[in-house]
């Protein structure tokens, strides 16, 4: 968690105890919430998405995208940039919103394209925080996604994705599916 989210729960955690419920998009949170105050209840992460978009069997490359702002998505990109240096011969794209990112994403449809055009989405995050709604998103609107177990708390979820906790894993699951047809 960035330090500005980890200040604004705390501030919040101090006064949970006074709602009747408190909504937890995440099990982990949702547990962590109840041992605490015995008030939450989980209610799965929420989209747009109603089908799962119709892709090429191939994909032209392997994405990350996120917010490069905290320090979660930077420490990700810092530890993907070591394991793509092992993987020289298969293009890795960065996008973000950031002004300074590899590829800034000027619109939602400029993200959409990306999605598109990924054979390989890669996520992680060195935080447990329940499934991240970018994982959802590139399930229906792109490819393979390569994920460690922080991105996601769903197991259905989990199922579909390719894990990988370590460097090494990670290089294995890129080399094995950027050759494989989606």
């Amino acid at each position: 968690m960035c330090y500005l989210e980890h200040t604004k729960y705390e501030k919040y955690e101090k006064i949970n105890h006074k709602f009747d419920q408190v909504i937890a998009l995440s099990h982990y949170e949702n547990a962590y919430t109840n041992k605490k105050f015995g008030n939450s209840k989980y209610v799965p992460a929420f989209h747009g998405n109603k089908k799962q978009k119709l892709l090429s069997t191939f994909g032209k490359y392997a994405l990350y995208h996120g917010d490069l702002r905290t320090s979660d998505n930077k420490k990700a990109v810092a530890f993907l940039i070591k394991v793509f240096q092992k993987i020289s011969d298969y293009t890795f794209l960065i996008a973000s919103n950031n002004r300074e990112s590899f590829v800034n994403i000027k619109n939602q449809a400029h993200l959409d394209e990306l999605l598109h055009d990924a054979h390989i989405n890669v996520m992680l995050s060195f935080q447990q925080s329940g499934t991240k709604l970018k994982l959802i998103y590139a399930l229906f609107n792109s490819r393979f996604c390569i994920i460690n177990s922080n991105i996601v708390d769903y197991e259905h979820v989990s199922n579909i994705c390719q894990m990988a906790e370590t460097e090494s894993n990670f290089i294995l699951a890129v080399n094995r599916l950027r050759l494989q047809p989606y």
